[in-house]
């Protein structure tokens, strides 16, 4: 029984840190892409609504830039902790 608690609940091996890595990377990608597209469309967009969409890509920057911010810092734990 205890060598099943261990393998369902035990800690696993160092190379999962390579999960936090590679969201924290798809995070900042995705994080800039929504920022080149508020700088265009701030840039480029001459319709009345651009700042409303410009809002919802503010949005989404953020929400891509707190995902990159909360994987690396979970790799940085990860990687500390083995």
């Amino acid at each position: 029984m205890n060598s099943l608690m261990d393998t369902l609940f035990g800690p696993l091996p160092e190379y999962y840190c390579l999960y936090f890595y590679i969201i924290s990377i798809l995070g900042a990608v995705f994080a800039l892409i929504a920022l080149v597209n508020v700088i265009a469309l701030l840039l480029f967009s001459k319709d009345g609504k651009k700042w409303q969409m410009a809002g919802a890509f503010m949005m989404i920057f953020l929400m891509y830039f707190v995902l990159y911010f909360k994987s690396r810092l979970l790799n940085t734990m990860c990687r500390k902790s083995l």
